[in-house]
């Protein structure tokens, strides 16, 4: 639960800065305001380096929130060791888990430059241009496509499968071993129940990583090696930009309504944090301003934290 919290404050983060570099780009767009255009290059290089540390300490957190779940299913020494480890400093790795992702990801601040073309039309005299160490061919190919792609998208992408598969596959041993010594200590449906959250859930993560990472690695792919062919597909390439940034956003959208089906903890801490809300705005006037948001932010925190 306490990762699931750290991932709604992340995800909170990301919606916020998806209005900022999607939304205002429409607003432009649409009422040609060289004054919000201004604005939006003077923070665009900024809120793109934030997203990207966002996402990166999010899958971290997937990542960790997965292991932990390992150590908690499998016995044996090693395993009991870490999952103390864990359990204990669960706050501390974490932190150094979200501290990793943000000087991981600091070099995009360098990677994309505003530039002066000097062109006498407003939207022509500032354009947006691959930064000094994006133009570099070495860090383009070994850090921006091997690197990135191999460990941000391959790697984790195949740990989530593996470490998931073996999680259901105890989970269906675990019931069968249930049922088997005392069938009447459980009933088999709550057991099959219990399987198929677990496969929904891993169904669900998988589909929703691929659904925020495939088509970055096509358009890396795409950058890398036929950068050349860019100009003849110019909107074709902006658009598949476009959806990537959705694409990202939808995942974490997508995330909360999944566990909240899938994670019985989740589901009702978070059917109770809504009864507490309705109660709250319910009831007699008599609470001043500071004191209602007070609570509501308590709330908020027993649904994120509570069951850490």
């Amino acid at each position: 639960m306490f990762y699931f919290g750290v991932l709604a404050v992340i995800d909170a983060i990301m919606a916020v800065n998806y209005i900022a570099l999607m939304s205002v780009s429409v607003y432009i767009d649409y009422f040609k305001s060289v004054f919000m255009y201004t604005i939006y290059l003077k923070y665009i290089r900024i809120l793109m380096t934030e997203s990207n540390c966002a996402i990166c300490a999010s899958l971290l957190m997937i990542l960790l929130a997965t292991t932990e779940r390992v150590f908690r299913t499998f016995e044996g020494k090693q395993m009991e060791k870490c999952r103390r480890f864990l359990e204990k400093n669960r706050r501390a790795v974490s932190a150094f888990c979200v501290l990793f992702a943000c000087c991981y990801k600091l070099c995009t601040f360098w990677e994309i430059a505003v530039v002066e073309t000097g062109c006498e039309k407003p939207f022509e005299a500032i354009s947006l241009e691959k930064g000094y160490l994006s133009q570099n061919e070495y860090y383009q190919l070994i850090w921006q496509f091997w690197f990135r792609n191999i460990f941000e998208r391959f790697l984790p992408f195949f740990y989530l499968i593996i470490t998931n598969i073996l999680l259901v596959r105890a989970a269906k041993q675990e019931s069968a071993k249930t049922i088997g010594n005392d069938p009447k200590a459980r009933n088999p449906k709550v057991a099959r129940r219990s399987v198929r959250d677990a496969t929904r859930a891993l169904i669900s993560l998988v589909s929703m990583y691929l659904l925020s990472q495939t088509l970055q690695v096509i358009l890396t792919t795409w950058e890398t090696f036929f950068n050349h062919t860019l100009d003849d597909h110019i909107d074709t390439y902006s658009y598949m930009n476009d959806f990537v940034s959705i694409a990202c956003l939808l995942s974490s959208c997508l995330r909360f309504p999944v566990y909240f089906v899938c994670n019985r903890q989740i589901h009702m801490a978070a059917v109770n944090t809504v009864k507490d809300l309705k109660k709250m705005c319910c009831r007699r006037r008599g609470s001043s301003p500071t004191q209602a948001f007070l609570e509501l932010v308590f709330l908020s925190s027993k649904l994120c934290f509570g069951n850490s």
